[in-house]
């Protein structure tokens, strides 16, 4: 399965892109791009590449998940670099790893937050939740 990393703005997008190029070079592994700015037909292409497995990674925007909405099939594992704006981007995305689920395997979602997310992460969560996920001990949180 393919791996999705879903970065909030352009300019993440710009750093991820060139620092992934430089891998991809280095290890011979396929990425595909997809932001705001893509074309269709650029985005087509992408999750094309990515669906079919030759791009093993996907790295897309939060602003073009909101403007095409597009199922990404092959997802196994989704990684947020910071919470989305809308919550409901979330769920959305969550739920793009148990369509590629073989054998009722489940992918995995790993999500990067710090104390300046929190309202971000109440709105994914709620604000009783977020509050012990701020204040306790733990790293590592299962939902």
């Amino acid at each position: 399965g393919g791996v999705v990393v879903f970065v909030p703005d352009y300019l993440d997008y710009c750093d991820f892109r060139a620092f992934m190029r430089k891998l991809s070079e280095a290890e011979e592994s396929a990425v595909a791009y997809m932001s705001e700015y893509s074309s269709k037909a650029q985005s087509l292409a992408a999750r094309r590449a990515f669906e079919d497995g030759t791009a093993k990674v996907l790295l897309c925007t939060e602003r073009a998940h909101y403007f095409r909405r597009a199922i990404l099939h092959g997802a196994r594992h989704i990684v947020f670099c910071q919470l989305p704006l809308d919550a409901t981007f979330y769920a959305e995305l969550s739920a793009y790893t148990s369509l590629s689920s073989e054998g009722g395997d489940r992918g995995t979602v790993e999500t990067l937050f710090c104390s300046w997310d929190r309202m971000r992460l109440e709105r994914v969560v709620g604000w009783a939740k977020a509050r012990k996920m701020m204040c306790g001990d733990k790293t590592d949180f299962t939902m």
